[in-house]
């Protein structure tokens, strides 16, 4: 789900609203909106779901950690392939592997990869399993609510937009970190 249209537009809100590190993310307020950078983060699972003929959805659960705690991140639609190096139209293709009425996985179950998979299926498991990229992404979240843990007081991003980080983006995020110190 893209929230802004225009580079002019992200430019205004980048410059508007400070950065946070998502560790950190605990202390904003419910369904308030904010950008950090997305480092150090493990790829809990991903599901692509094809239930209609022309209807592809991909989601992706990430769990990011550093010295300031841990933070559980959900992640939907295309840029989901910006965790393994695609861009949008490159995830596309690989979400074509998902035929119609079908649901591709990984790490969704705890006992991995069965033998009773279909050939799309393991090729998705492998795919992800050996594609997975550590490049320093921007991420533009709300904290919500972990409905998946009893524990509320945990931070819950929904993760609205994944972009490339730029040095002019890195910039404003380090600056902003120093002056808050």
């Amino acid at each position: 789900m893209k929230i802004h249209k225009s580079e002019e537009e992200y430019k205004i809100f980048f410059e508007s609203i400070s950065p946070i590190k998502l560790t950190e993310s605990r202390y904003l307020k419910l369904n308030t909106q904010s950008w950090g950078v997305l480092t150090d983060y493990f790829i809990e699972c991903v599901k692509i779901n094809r239930f209609k003929p022309n209807n592809v959805s991909s989601t992706a659960i990430l769990k990011v950690g550093d010295e300031s705690g841990q933070v559980t991140c959900f992640v939907k639609g295309r840029t989901v392939g910006l965790l393994f190096g695609l861009t949008e139209t490159e995830w596309s293709d690989v979400e074509e592997m998902c035929d119609c009425g079908q649901q591709l996985f990984y790490r969704y179950f705890k006992d991995g990869l069965s033998k009773n998979f279909n050939c799309e299926q393991k090729h998705f498991y492998n795919f992800c399993l050996s594609n997975q990229k550590e490049d320093m992404l921007i991420a533009l979240f709300y904290r919500t609510n972990n409905t998946r843990n009893k524990d509320k007081h945990n931070a819950f991003l929904n993760i609205t937009e994944i972009r490339k980080g730029n040095t002019y983006l890195l910039d404003i995020y380090f600056n902003h970190l120093k002056t808050s110190l």
